[in-house]
């Protein structure tokens, strides 16, 4: 799940929307949190599930109020959670707007650690406990200053508004006049973005060299389409046929000259502040990591911890990521030489035989999109066949194949995936790169699918989004080591289930895990220890299965992201070796169905916190075992 997490509000993900419930009455404000004053009023539209599951009213109303913050604070988010009464507006990126927020986490961090454990259920406690992990680490990451530097080409003001008309939901002329709403703020919004990165130069803080030029591409690019290619001009025709005809026609018009004179000279200032401005400032190749600004120590530290949730260094994980592919380059020297029997002698085959072949024989890569599609269809439906036999809990939200739009696909991940829509109002979604068919391997195509949807991401994030006893931050806080190690372990699980189709694919299954191996080793090299982009290049096509197209995009990616590419093998290693450990614990007894409902059936986890859970359950299953029959 490539890109699930905003840097600046990490995504909590889908709710069940209602009318709030649980806030206490009007005497207890006396003992209400500081960050908002003591009339404070549960808004009407907050998810009834913002503090479900909490009996104490003090950490309840808390809840409330930091939820409220975040969806305000990203009003794009709340459509993605299906928010309608902010379906009108668009973030407030000004200084003065991102530095009130942050004074908001930073006095709700305070107000729950002010709250008594001694006081609280045990349930109630671990509630805290979760809050305080998640906005000390926000807050922690705050040094990093993202809005100043951070933009790439998956991430920028032209990729995420294009998103607009998707996020409408346009079920009533209403819903069609509160986008044109948000058009109408896309100037506004372009501008702040252009001031932030403009203050961040002033200070040192600038994106790599080589991000830029992408991000400038893709812009000049989409800014040489005629207007009707663009998503946001051609959404104007994809009004509902029922509305009214002279509101519609009107609302069109209207959205098509916001396009014209507006959005579209907006993104035309802002391209060209980053190559007359920003550009000549960028980061050169030689010193792309973090390390390189000012803030770079600091803020990578607080990422390390932000994205694994443990206490690690640069240089533990770099060990780690090394050892990891010492070990899994031996079973891809075993499974190759069974693959590739009959093309050579056993002692011919070894790791560069076998990546040379997978990079280089055209009959290994997809001839057309369709057969990507197909492909991921295909792995989709497999898998949801299977995972009943290991999963007693299973999803309602279905998930489904699609395309990655045409206008993100050339400066796009291979795949990435979305959480639903609460109420069903959509899927989730497991999104597809089709762009250069002849470039992406068909034996990839399998394990891809199974991270990014079932029994990988999907499954999890589903089934986390509809557990109703838990507070809306715990269903869906993105603990990025929880939710991609799962992802990671799913690849995994996948070939115990026999869900891959033939060595060549179990082969696929293994170049994915050294991709994740070393992205330990690459992105500490990176931010940590001075690597150059061609050092990190280098390293993942000497160590990995991935084409050099795929190595770029995720150098690219590992630049502006510090440390989220060190969560995937980090959890992974965790997940399984929490499995290990049950399975020697209760052998016969042992039951996968229920090990996996008790690692998933608590929401996404801080590691630490995973451990005491699965032990805690561990026990208790072992005392239950021991305890002598009723007579």
């Amino acid at each position: 799940m490539e890109e699930l997490a905003s840097r600046i509000l990490a995504p909590l993900g889908v709710l069940l929307l209602a009318s709030c419930a649980g806030a206490p009455p009007p005497e207890a404000s006396k003992t209400m949190p500081k960050a908002n004053p003591a009339g404070w009023a549960c808004p009407s539209w907050l998810p009834k599930d913002a503090n479900a599951g909490t009996s104490d009213q003090r950490l309840a109303r808390l809840l409330q109020q930091q939820f409220e913050s975040d969806l305000e604070h990203d009003p794009l988010w709340a459509s993605d959670l299906g928010v309608a009464e902010l379906q009108a507006e668009l973030p407030d990126h000004s200084r003065s707007a991102l530095a009130a927020w942050r004074a908001e986490q930073r006095t709700f961090l305070s107000d729950a650690l002010d709250l008594n454990d001694v006081e609280l259920s045990a349930e109630d406690r671990l509630t805290r406990r979760l809050f305080i992990d998640m906005q000390a680490t926000r807050v922690a990451s705050f040094v990093c200053k993202y809005e100043y530097w951070s933009i790439d080409a998956r991430s920028n003001p032209l990729v995420d508004l294009n998103r607009l008309p998707e996020l409408a939901r346009l079920t009533s002329l209403g819903s069609g006049k509160a986008l044109l709403d948000r058009y109408r703020g896309v100037s506004k919004l372009v501008a702040q973005d252009i001031e932030n990165l403009r203050v961040g130069k002033q200070q040192g803080l600038v994106e790599s060299r080589a991000i830029l030029k992408r991000v400038i591409k893709q812009y000049r690019t989409e800014l040489a389409k005629p207007l009707d290619e663009w998503p946001l001009y051609s959404a104007a025709d994809d009004l509902p046929k029922e509305w009214p005809e002279q509101e519609r026609s009107e609302l069109a018009r209207k959205l098509r000259n916001e396009v014209e004179r507006q959005i579209r000279p907006a993104h035309a200032r802002f391209v060209s502040f980053l190559e007359r401005e920003l550009l000549p400032h960028a980061r050169n190749s030689a010193h792309e990591g973090i390390g390189s600004l000012p803030l770079g120590e600091a803020c990578y530290a607080a990422e390390i911890r932000h994205h694994t949730t443990l206490e690690q260094s640069a240089a533990e994980l770099h060990q780690l990521g090394q050892d990891e592919l010492r070990n899994i380059h031996g079973e891809i020297v075993t499974l190759g030489k069974r693959v590739f029997a009959a093309e050579a002698k056993p002692e011919s085959i070894d790791l560069r035989f076998i990546q040379a072949r997978l990079r280089e024989d055209p009959a290994l890569f997809f001839a057309n999109a369709a057969q990507i599609e197909d492909a991921a269809e295909a792995a989709l439906k497999r898998a949801q066949a299977a995972v009943p036999a290991v999963f007693g809990r299973l999803p309602k939200a279905p998930c489904v194949v699609r395309p990655i739009p045409d206008y993100e696909a050339p400066f796009s991940p291979i795949a990435y995936y979305r959480p639903p829509e609460p109420g069903g109002g959509k899927p989730g979604e497991y999104f597809v790169n089709l762009l250069n068919p002849r470039t992406r391997p068909r034996h990839e195509a399998e394990v891809l699918a199974f991270h990014e949807s079932v029994p990988g991401h999907h499954l999890q994030i589903a089934i986390a989004q509809e557990l109703p006893e838990l507070p809306a931050f715990r269903k869906h806080a993105y603990n990025t080591a929880f939710v991609e190690g799962w992802g990671l372990y799913s690849e995994r699980l996948a070939d115990e289930l026999g869900l891959y189709s033939d060595d060549l694919s179990r082969l696929g299954m293994l170049s994915f895990d050294t991709w994740r191996a070393s992205r330990l080793v690459v992105d500490t090299g990176i931010h940590s220890m001075g690597w150059s982009r061609s050092e990190a290049e280098r390293f993942m096509f000497d160590n990995t299965m991935l084409t050099r197209n795929n190595i770029e995009n995720e150098v690219d990616r590992y630049i502006s992201w510090p440390g989220q590419a060190l969560a995937y093998k980090v959890g992974q290693l965790r997940f399984l070796a929490l499995r290990k450990e049950v399975e020697a614990a209760l052998g016969p007894a042992f039951d996968l169905r229920e090990f996996h409902d008790v690692v998933l059936g608590g929401g996404p986890l801080p590691l630490p916190v995973l451990d005491e859970q699965v032990h805690g359950w561990l026990a208790t299953k072992r005392a239950g075992a021991q305890a002598p029959a009723a007579r």
